[in-house]
């Protein structure tokens, strides 16, 4: 009789699993934030590409308006976005209803969450992300802006320091009265009142425009909560504190003058990024073409 050998199948041990599950908790642990940071490369990317279309679309506006970029006037409620100026040169894309302005598509940061609200009002989708150096416009209904005409602080298409010069960038969202469905920033960036108009000079007052310093503040963008905002920039989409008031850590693409686009930190563009002092530029982008000069007067 041929003896019988029982073989048992044997399984993983409660060591070895708990060794196993270790192991995939580790990978797991290791490769989140790689991909996380793909992810938010690609984001950037996108961005950048975005701004391009944007800048492209601004410079072939110029060339059928004898140099001139579109006009942002508050009174006449006639803007760069409008679908009258911009959307002619740009593909179809989304439109706040009843005010015939441009938005979604390529007006959209990837990496913008919108506006977050402040309690009372609902936060709400972004429909455009960006906003037009002030200083770019070929007429602007702020009061001060003609004197800034006159100090050759504008430019337009055939500009020199092109560029340098900014001529759209990433600004903050906000919540556009009680019935809008997105979120858009504002027409313009770099005139918030707080900063210094034309006619003030001195270190550091082109700077300011970037990140803010010594107890200066914006008005914080309609549908934000409330707080000590430094700045118009939306520095905390890539890679920033979320902390809105802050900007040092943050990064922004900004599309320049002569059509390409840079992905700058604030320390690179402001030498005293943590507010130790007086914000020094480092002139890598301008708000005008001259801010050099202006800060050296």
């Amino acid at each position: 009789m041929t003896a019988r050998t029982n073989v048992q199948s044997q399984g993983f041990t409660l060591i070895e699993l708990l060794v196993v599950i270790s192991i995939i908790a580790l990978l797991i642990g290791i490769l989140l934030p790689a991909l996380s940071s793909a992810r938010e490369a690609a984001r950037r990317v996108l961005d950048a590409a975005n701004q391009r279309q944007i800048a492209t679309s601004l410079f072939t506006y110029a060339t059928d308006n004898k140099s001139s970029f579109p006009q942002n006037d508050d009174v006449a409620k006639e803007y760069w976005y409008d679908l009258e100026r911009i959307g002619t040169y740009l593909p179809s894309t989304d439109t706040e209803a009843g005010v015939n302005t441009v938005g979604g598509g390529v007006m959209i940061c990837p990496s913008d969450p919108g506006n977050p609200g402040d309690g009372s009002l609902e936060a709400l989708e972004p429909a455009r992300s960006v906003a037009m150096n002030v200083f770019a416009s070929s007429h602007h209904s702020v009061s001060w802006f003609q004197s800034a005409v006159d100090a050759g602080w504008t430019f337009n298409a055939d500009s020199n320091n092109a560029s340098k010069t900014v001529l759209i960038t990433e600004a903050r969202s906000e919540n556009f009265g009680p019935g809008s469905e997105f979120s858009y920033t504002r027409s313009t960036i770099g005139e918030d009142a707080a900063f210094a108009p034309p006619g003030v000079t001195g270190p550091g007052i082109m700077a300011q425009r970037w990140t803010g310093f010594l107890g200066r503040s914006v008005t914080p963008p309609q549908g934000w909560p409330a707080a000590a905002y430094t700045t118009e920039l939306d520095w905390t989409r890539h890679g920033s504190n979320s902390d809105p008031t802050k900007s040092r850590g943050g990064s922004i693409n900004i599309a320049f003058a002569d059509g390409h686009v840079s992905f700058e930190g604030a320390t690179s563009l402001v030498s005293n990024a943590d507010e130790s002092g007086i914000p020094e530029n480092t002139y890598k982008a301008l708000w005008t073409p001259i801010d050099q000069q202006i800060e050296a007067e």
